[in-house]
């Protein structure tokens, strides 16, 4: 098993990288002359950029299982700040897919506008160009409520992760106070065992006095 140190500077790696293939995919611009194409270098960047985040939400899950004696005590605060990280990058980089995306599809329709003016000005043009408008309009807010429930879906994700760290990390203060403290274990069982006997004692005279208490009551009836 990895320790916690080579596990942390990996993910430091990851992240260095994909704030670097952030910075150069913010710098990305769509063709004007050939909008509805993907250039090679977008495509490039963004499988890049995919994979990275990926690797990087791998690594916070391989942090996130991590038991080695070398955890350091804000290991969770750590984790915690690279899942901000990761849901912040990841949101950068889908902000900027829908810019790309809505500037290929505003170009598109310009030449497509520009074609058809050419050609006639009718009423069946401007019912056309209405018509496009609209279908953008209804896929844009399709495409960011889209991105909205992934984003919580991912914020609960991170949440349910950092509970699991904390329950973990607290089982593991517990094993590891058993090792050190002699005795510990022994005198759990114990203390476990007595409240046993002490239910078992109290049900057994709450019993007895039911009994007692039916039998008193039936006496006075003379059954």
């Amino acid at each position: 098993m990895q320790s916690w140190k080579d596990l942390r500077r990996a993910a430091k790696a990851q992240e260095n990288a994909l704030e670097s293939a952030l910075a150069r995919y913010v710098k990305v611009d769509v063709d004007a002359n050939n909008p509805e194409a993907v250039g090679e270098v977008e495509a490039a960047l963004e499988t890049e950029i995919g994979t990275l985040l990926r690797n990087l939400d791998e690594s916070i899950d391989k942090l996130v299982s991590c038991t080695t004696q070398d955890r350091p005590p804000t290991s969770t605060a750590q984790i915690q700040r690279l899942r901000e990280i990761l849901r912040d990058q990841t949101s950068t980089f889908r902000m900027n897919q829908k810019k790309l995306n809505s500037r290929r599809e505003s170009l598109s329709l310009q030449r497509f506008m520009a074609r058809d003016g050419a050609r006639a000005g009718g009423s069946a043009d401007r019912d056309a160009e209405t018509l496009l408008i609209r279908e953008q309009d209804s896929i844009q807010n399709a495409t960011h409520a889209a991105g909205n429930i992934i984003d919580q879906a991912s914020a609960v994700h991170g949440e349910l992760l950092s509970q699991r760290a904390r329950f973990m990390g607290t089982t593991d203060r517990l094993v590891d106070m058993g090792r050190r403290v002699p005795g510990i274990n022994t005198l759990i069982k114990r203390i476990q065992d007595k409240r046993t006997r002490d239910n078992t004692i109290l049900a057994l005279v709450i019993a007895v006095c039911v009994c007692l208490i039916l039998w008193y009551e039936l006496a006075g009836w003379g059954l």
